[in-house]
């Protein structure tokens, strides 16, 4: 038996998570146990110490969330990861870094660094643009 293939992985959840935390929680902790009852380890970033504190800015909630990926082999994207500046950073690391991004069934998923970027960017874009507006209305 390939014992690499019957290792215990660790696998980092990623998903939106900003402006929707009640249906998000739910979202992560149907990946995580997908992922548990499988015998590996999940990472649900709505669980990782430090990250119940709420009124924190972006900043500090991806720092303790980076620092979990860093540990992780694996990566499962949810449906939304699109919609999130975070999770897009979180899979660009990922892609340069080397660590596998999965689906659900724990087959390799073919996101390209390019379409990563991008969507990333789009992200940025509209986050930008939202600010905007709101130092304009204040």
């Amino acid at each position: 038996m390939d014992e690499s293939r019957s290792a215990i992985k660790i696998i980092y959840i990623a998903g939106k998570i900003t402006g929707i935390e009640n249906i998000s929680k739910e979202e992560f902790e149907r990946v995580e146990n997908i992922i548990i009852k499988k015998g590996h380890e999940a990472v649900n970033p709505h669980k990782i110490p430090g990250n119940e504190v709420e009124g924190e800015h972006w900043s500090y909630y991806m720092k303790k969330c980076i620092r979990r990926l860093m540990i992780c082999d694996k990566v499962i994207p949810l449906s939304n990861w699109d919609k999130s500046r975070g999770a897009c950073v979180e899979l660009f690391l990922c892609k340069m870094l080397r660590i596998e991004i999965i689906d659900e069934k724990f087959k390799p998923m073919d996101l390209s660094l390019l379409s990563i970027f991008f969507t990333l960017g789009l992200n940025l874009l509209l986050e930008f643009k939202k600010e905007e507006k709101d130092d304009k209305e204040q």
